[in-house]
């Protein structure tokens, strides 16, 4: 999305898919593609190390630590953003009260100063979002990813 926002013609891309982002580093490092996109948390080792160097963050806003002199896609022309995400699924079937329960107990622990602890240490940007959020949040995201996996021949 960001290179579709920077004006790159995303078809005239040759797109390598790597089953972890450490892979896509090291096959990065090692020459053989000419950038790798990967978590904030992946590189840090090699940042630290000056072996590699980061051309952009996805992120709507710049980060701290080691991450604070990346722009942001925006600040480089790119009116576009991304954000990883986790989820937790539950079975099709489970009730209102069973999911409000779980909504409950998330929640809770999203609030919790030893998980904003962890999520700082990972470089992980909190985004607690309900059932309802989530299922909006994903519908909307569908549209632009399916036709952006489309364009790049990683789904027909």
């Amino acid at each position: 999305m960001v290179l579709r926002a920077a004006g790159v013609d995303v078809q005239k891309l040759r797109v390598v898919v790597f089953d972890s982002a450490s892979r896509g580093i090291i096959a990065m490092m090692g020459g053989h593609v000419d950038i790798s996109a990967a978590s904030l948390s992946s590189g840090v080792a090699q940042l630290q190390a000056g072996t590699i160097r980061t051309l952009g963050i996805t992120a709507r806003q710049r980060m701290g630590g080691i991450y604070a002199q990346a722009p942001t896609w925006k600040e480089l022309g790119a009116d576009a953003w991304f954000s990883s995400y986790r989820g937790i699924s539950a079975a099709k079937d489970i009730s209102g009260p069973q999911i409000a329960y779980w909504e409950n107990v998330f929640a809770a622990i999203d609030q919790d100063e030893r998980w904003h602890e962890e999520g700082e240490k990972y470089l992980v940007h909190r985004q607690f979002r309900g059932s309802r959020e989530t299922r909006k949040y994903l519908d909307d995201l569908d549209g632009p990813i399916k036709s952006l996996l489309t364009d790049l021949r990683l789904m027909k």
